[in-house]
């Protein structure tokens, strides 16, 4: 009778154990959407996702994402060059976006989350700020779209972490690279 229960009790372990590492990544943080982190050079991203991302730029020489599904969910990938330690430019991950509901921080933000949520939940948080955001086709300061946002001064680069709102409810979430505007 023992041995079979550790057997069983083996088993179940195993099979808890697989089932938590097939569990997706569906996190935000300043360095990371879901599996995708800043940094993370074009060939790892490349080896996770099992398809070619490309590094191009548009007619205003803007860096193009690569839209990727994740489990059943959109995250915009953006490969440009990136000068890591010892100034060696490499193909690496220096934007990501997302209009999914599924990503989430710790703290529960993400699309679909108020402007007043966010206040709540990062009003300790030491570096944010609120920007109004730019109405291309007016030509002036936009009237319902803004952008919350999170710096994370790291060792080696810093990020941003951005929310988008529209009508004070975010409808985007973004992370770049702080070059220090």
């Amino acid at each position: 009778m023992r041995p079979l229960l550790s057997g069983i009790l083996c088993c179940v372990i195993f099979t808890s154990g697989s089932f938590a590492q097939q569990q997706p990544v569906m996190d935000i943080t300043t360095m990371r959407i879901g599996p995708f982190k800043m940094t993370m050079l074009k060939s790892e991203a490349q080896a996770f996702t099992k398809i070619s991302l490309k590094k191009a730029v548009d007619v205003k020489g803007w860096p193009v994402p690569n839209v990727i599904k994740y489990n059943e969910e959109l995250v915009e990938v953006t490969i440009d060059n990136y000068f890591g330690n010892g100034n060696t430019s490499k193909d690496a991950i220096t934007e990501l976006r997302t209009t999914s509901t599924k990503f989430r921080t710790k703290s529960g933000m993400g699309v679909g989350s108020t402007r007043y949520e966010l206040l709540n939940v990062y009003r300790d948080y030491s570096n944010f700020e609120i920007m109004q955001d730019w109405d291309e086709v007016a030509n002036k300061p936009s009237t319902n779209k803004s952008h919350f946002i999170l710096k994370d001064e790291g060792v080696s680069f810093s990020t941003k972490l951005s929310f988008q709102l529209v009508d004070n409810i975010v409808t985007e979430v973004s992370i770049y690279l702080d070059y220090g505007d």
